[in-house]
C-alpha cells in the first residue's frame, strides 16, 4: 500500500500531490535509476536535474511563497512512495540534500533576498545545492573572520553530498562564539572541491571535500545564527532523519527480495538449500518484522509531527535503531551470500554499502541515541515520573 494512502495520512494530500508523486515515480523508474547508477554525475545533467525540478520534486518542503508545497513531515510519505524503486540508494541523498536540507534552510530564511534568489533556482532544478555542515576536523571547524561587510572563510568540510556538481553551498561556520549558516558560491574564487570515492557503491550521487581558502562571502549571504539557526536546524534534521529511515526501509525491502529470489535457492550441501536452514528462516522472519516495524514507525512519526508535536528525540531514536538493525541484517545477508569472496558487484553488498552511507547522514548513532535519551529525561521531568512519561 502507498504510504500516502495509509488511513492515518491519506487526508494530508491533495489530488495534485498524488499526481505529482505518481509522475515522479514514473520518471525515477528502476530502469532510469540503473542508467544513473552506471555513471556518477549523470543524475546532475541539466536534462535530468531540471526535469526533477519541473516535476516539483524539489519544492515538496519549500514555502508556498517560493513555489513550494510546504508539506512538512507529510512530504516524507510522498518521498517514500516516489523512491520505492531505489533500494540501492542511487538518488535518495542527492534529492534529500536539495529538497530538504538546502531548500528548507533557504525557505525559512527567504526574507533574505539572496536566499530567495537561490531558492528559486533550487526548486526549479536550475541549480544544484550542497550543504557543507560536516567539518573534516571537529577540533578545527571552518571559521569566518569579519572584514567590513564581508566574511572570510577558512577550513575544510567533507562528506558533502552533491558538492562536485553543486553551484552553491549552504555552509555552517563559526565566528567567535557564534555559529551561523551562509550561502557560498562554489563557482567563485577561494573554493576548491575534491570528489570523494564512495567505496563499494556505484550510486548516482556525488560526494566531496570542500576547502575554503580565504573564501570571501558577503555578509548579505548570512542566513541565520543563534537560537533561530538552532530551531531551524532541529526542524530540518528531524525531517532528514525520517527520510534516512525511509531509505533504510527501501534497502531492507530490497534485501528481502534478493534473499527470496537468490539466496534461498543457494545449495548448502546434502541436497539442502539455504532456505531449509534455521539461520536463514530466522533472518527472513527478523527482516520482515523489522520492515513492518519501521514502516509503522515512519507513519507514526509523520502523524505526530503533522500535529505540531516536538518529535526530535523519538525520530532520532528511530533513525539510530533503523540504521543499527538494517545494517546488521545486511551484514548477515552478505555473510549468507558468501562473505568477502563474492562482494564484487554483488547487489546484496551494494545495499549494505548504501545503508552504511545513511548511518552517518544526519548524525551518527551515538549522537542520535544521546538526543533520544535526553528527550526521555525531559519527558520524565515534565510528567513527574517514568510511569507518566508515555
Amino acid at each position: 500500500m502507498s504510504m500516502m494512502d495509509h488511513p492515518r495520512l491519506a487526508g494530508l494530500f491533495t489530488d495534485d500531490d498524488r499526481q505529482m508523486a505518481a509522475a515522479a515515480r514514473i520518471y525515477l523508474s528502476a530502469e532510469r535509476l540503473a542508467v544513473f547508477r552506471g555513471r556518477i554525475g549523470a543524475l546532475y545533467e541539466p536534462a535530468h536535474w531540471s526535469a526533477l525540478g519541473d516535476l516539483k520534486l524539489f519544492s515538496v518542503f519549500a514555502a508556498p511563497e517560493a513555489g513550494g508545497r510546504n508539506l512538512g513531515a507529510a512530504g516524507v510519505a510522498l518521498y517514500n512512495d516516489i523512491l520505492v524503486d531505489d533500494p540501492f540508494g542511487d538518488v535518495d541523498l542527492a534529492l534529500y540534500v536539495q529538497s530538504v536540507v538546502a531548500a528548507m534552510t533557504l525557505s525559512q530564511n527567504r526574507a533574505n533576498p539572496r536566499a530567495a534568489e537561490v531558492l528559486d533556482g533550487v526548486v526549479r532544478g536550475r541549480l544544484v545545492l550542497c550543504t557543507a555542515y560536516t567539518d573534516a576536523d571537529r577540533d578545527n571547524p571552518v571559521r569566518a573572520r569579519l572584514d567590513g561587510d564581508m566574511l572570510v572563510l577558512s577550513g575544510r568540510k567533507w562528506l558533502v553530498v552533491n558538492a562536485p556538481h553543486a553551484d552553491f553551498a549552504v555552509a555552517t561556520v563559526i565566528t567567535g562564539q557564534d555559529r551561523l549558516n551562509c550561502i557560498v558560491d562554489l563557482r567563485a574564487g577561494g573554493v576548491s572541491v575534491e570528489p570523494l570515492a564512495r567505496a563499494g557503491v556505484t550510486g548516482s550521487y556525488s560526494q566531496g571535500i570542500v576547502d575554503f581558502q580565504d573564501t570571501v562571502v558577503a555578509r548579505a549571504n548570512v542566513l541565520s545564527s543563534g537560537i533561530k539557526r538552532l530551531l531551524d536546524w532541529n526542524r530540518i534534521m528531524t525531517i532528514s532523519r525520517l527520510l534516512n529511515v525511509v531509505s533504510a526501509t527501501h534497502s531492507l525491502a530490497g534485501l528481502i527480495d534478493l534473499a527470496t529470489t537468490r539466496l534461498a535457492a543457494k545449495s548448502i550441501g546434502g541436497g539442502r538449500r539455504l532456505a531449509d536452514s534455521a539461520h536463514y528462516r530466522a533472518w527472513a522472519a527478523s527482516a520482515r518484522s523489522t520492515h513492518a516495524l519501521l514502516q509503522a514507525g515512519i507513519v507514526g512519526e509523520i502523524a505526530g509531527l503533522t500535529t505540531g508535536a516536538r518529535r526530535e528525540g523519538p525520530v532520532a531514536g528511530l533513525k539510530a535503531w533503523a540504521m543499527i538493525r538494517c545494517h546488521q541484517l545486511a551484514t548477515e545477508a552478505v555473510d549468507m551470500a558468501g562473505g568477502a569472496g563474492v562482494i564484487v558487484d554483488n547487489p546484496i553488498a551494494k545495499i549494505q554499502a548504501a545503508i552504511q552511507c545513511h548511518k552517518f547522514s544526519s548524525g551518527g548513532e551515538f549522537d542520535l541515541l544521546g538526543i533520544y535519551a535526553g528527550s526521555i529525561r525531559t519527558a520524565v521531568t515534565a510528567t513527574g515520573g517514568l510511569a507518566n512519561a508515555g
